[in-house]
């Protein structure tokens, strides 16, 4: 009888953990899953870090040569074709008007909540109910 209680313990204790590694594995992959399709939207963004990253280094590249032709008075344009010939320029700025990821705007104004100002809202709403 003793071995048999044995036994059975031995058992149900093997069966409790497949059962828990069952669970954790499911709930691993699901957590995968909806981590792979939540952050989907930023790939295209992520791969364009480089690209972006040129485009913010050379756009400094060219402001510290507009500073220069300001403070020495020379000529901005050719200051701008010391960096890179005129015509990359101005392709680089059509691609810079092309964003890696749409602006976001908002309808209407955002508004600040403060502490108790909704259960207020809610007391004026239900005494206008009630009048």
């Amino acid at each position: 009888m003793v071995a048999l209680a044995l036994d059975g313990v031995a058992t149900i204790t093997d069966e409790i953990i497949d059962l828990h590694n069952r669970i954790v594995g499911k709930l691993f992959n699901a957590a995968k899953h909806k981590h792979k399709h939540k952050h989907k939207h930023q790939q295209p963004f992520q791969d364009a870090g480089k690209t972006i990253n040129e485009k913010v280094r050379l756009y400094g590249r060219i402001g510290q040569a507009l500073r220069d032709a300001k403070q020495s008075g020379t000529d901005p344009f050719a200051a701008i074709e010391t960096v890179m010939p005129w015509d990359e320029f101005a392709a680089s700025v059509s691609q810079a008007e092309q964003p890696a990821r749409p602006e976001v705007t908002i309808s209407r104004p955002l508004r600040t909540v403060r502490p108790g100002c909704v259960r207020s809202d809610v007391r004026s709403a239900a005494a206008q109910r009630l009048h």
